[in-house]
């Protein structure tokens, strides 16, 4: 943990090198996630391709992989854009976390819907009466974090007003 007036007794090129250091690991993580939803949503079309299955019973995993991409997608892009300026706090990023909270939110009603109906119209392919259903596995903690994603937002948002003042004062 780093105490206050350490921070204060960084130069401006340290906390930058240590920025740099988790816009990587940052970009890393995005990555392996963004690569794990694309994997999924290959897995979700294979058997629709090859007609082995109808259209329809890849809908929930090709929204699940849709929306993870989305949200990996504009992640990277604030990574992107905090590894090129070092300013994490500008009025883009502040948008661009809004919309990734706002997709997080969005995501798990539309997905139970989604799931619900596919449950009603997808007969279970299980042989011997025995049922198969597809279930939501993340609950409702992507609705908290997407709003907690959205607070933080207007934290970025708010640091960016503050330091275009810091830069006008200058």
């Amino acid at each position: 943990m780093v105490e206050t007036q350490e921070v204060f007794e960084m130069t401006k090129e340290d906390l930058k090198k240590r920025l740099d250091g988790y816009v990587r690991i940052g970009k890393l993580v995005a990555g392996l996630i963004g690569l794990y939803y694309l994997f999924e949503l290959g897995y979700a079309l294979l058997p629709v391709l090859r007609g082995a299955v109808p259209p329809l019973t890849a809908l929930p995993l090709v929204l699940q992989a849709a929306l993870g991409i989305a949200v990996i997608v504009l992640s990277l892009s604030v990574l992107f854009g905090v590894g090129k300026t070092a300013q994490p706090f500008t009025p883009h990023n502040a948008r661009l976390l809004r919309w990734i909270g706002v997709l997080l939110v969005v995501y798990e009603p539309l997905n139970r819907l989604i799931i619900m109906v596919y449950n009603r119209l997808v007969p279970p392919a299980v042989p011997d009466g025995l049922s198969a259903e597809v279930h939501s596995s993340m609950g409702l903690i992507l609705v908290a974090v997407g709003f907690a994603v959205m607070a933080i937002s207007y934290v970025f948002e708010y640091g960016a007003a503050l330091q275009q003042l810091d830069d006008e004062t200058l």
